[in-house]
């Protein structure tokens, strides 16, 4: 099976060897496997691109940092395999991970994703089996911060002696899409910038009746939160940012009346958490910019959706 991997990278230098030796290593293990492997570095200031260069020369270097969202489409665009493996760079994969994956594409060859059992970096605890998603404008890591178990049960279709099965959809953290599929949607919604893209993502494949498979067996380990850590209320103000942006792009004003009280304890969730944690100093012009932008949202950028 043939995949371009695709590694969005903002001064993750630390994270790299970790990444691209247990992607080499995966595919190595599961014989017929070829990467072409594609950095999307968004104006690293640290030791990326000398890093990425002891594995591989295929790499895009941007003048600024375009997010995550359009870091990926411009490296999806020069991509030339079947499918698109889109991966964090501080995620590790599990030696069995591509055949689990591979053998998941020829037994649902119709889907349009596949994703495999995100754990943290010890391996003791699930960060993700999926996405559950809420009327109300939210959407939740399946079964996030529960303990891990070997050979526990999964929830599955009986008919499978897999165990894999359907989910509404799942984290761009590292996740297989079909290419053909990505580039009809028109790839991640770059107006989003960081968070929320892959579950705007999701939304769109499932509102278009495409089906996103969940194989618990593919596992991987995310030490989770390496860039954005690093760049202080970023999560939490594009957390309430770009729900609002989901929301205006996505739902009818039918759908919004239907939900809105809901939606406005929501958005009150996270008005409070970026509150609580961002310097008041920065509240006003934080807020001014954010209600520009939504007003503005239709043409912010040099967006395809």
């Amino acid at each position: 099976m043939d995949f371009s991997v695709i590694i969005p990278n903002f001064n993750g230098a630390k994270f790299l060897p970790d990444c691209l030796k247990s992607l080499l290593a995966a595919a190595k293990h599961y014989p017929g496997t070829n990467l072409e492997i594609i950095l999307s570095d968004n104006a690293s200031t640290d030791s990326s691109l000398d890093v990425f260069k002891k594995y591989s020369h295929n790499f895009i270097v941007h003048q600024t940092n375009l997010g995550f969202g359009e870091a990926v489409n411009r490296a999806a665009l020069l991509a030339t395999k079947p499918y698109l493996l889109v991966a964090n760079n501080d995620l590790k994969l599990d030696l069995h991970w591509f055949e689990k994956i591979t053998k998941a594409i020829n037994l649902y060859p119709k889907a349009a994703c596949f994703y495999g059992l995100v754990l943290n970096k010890t391996g003791d605890l699930i960060e993700s089996e999926g996405f559950k998603f809420f009327s109300a404008g939210r959407c939740e890591n399946i079964n996030n911060g529960k303990p891990y178990q070997k050979n526990r049960p999964v929830k599955g279709d009986v008919r499978r002696t897999e165990g894999l099965f359907p989910i509404w959809g799942a984290p761009a953290s590292l996740i297989v899409y079909r290419h053909p599929v990505f580039e009809k949607l028109g790839g991640f919604d770059s107006r989003f910038f960081a968070y929320i893209e892959d579950v705007d993502f999701s939304f769109r494949l499932h509102y278009q009746g495409f089906v996103t498979m969940y194989i618990p067996q593919a596992i991987s380990y995310h030490l989770g939160g390496a860039t954005s850590n690093k760049m202080g209320n970023l999560r939490v103000y594009m957390t309430l940012r770009n729900w609002l942006f989901f929301l205006k792009k996505n739902y009818s004003l039918k759908q919004i009346i239907l939900n809105l009280p809901a939606i406005f304890l929501e958005r009150l969730k996270n008005l409070k958490y970026f509150l609580t944690s961002t310097p008041a100093k920065l509240w006003l012009s934080q807020i001014r910019t954010l209600w520009i932008d939504l007003l503005n949202f239709d043409h912010l950028y040099d967006h395809r959706h």
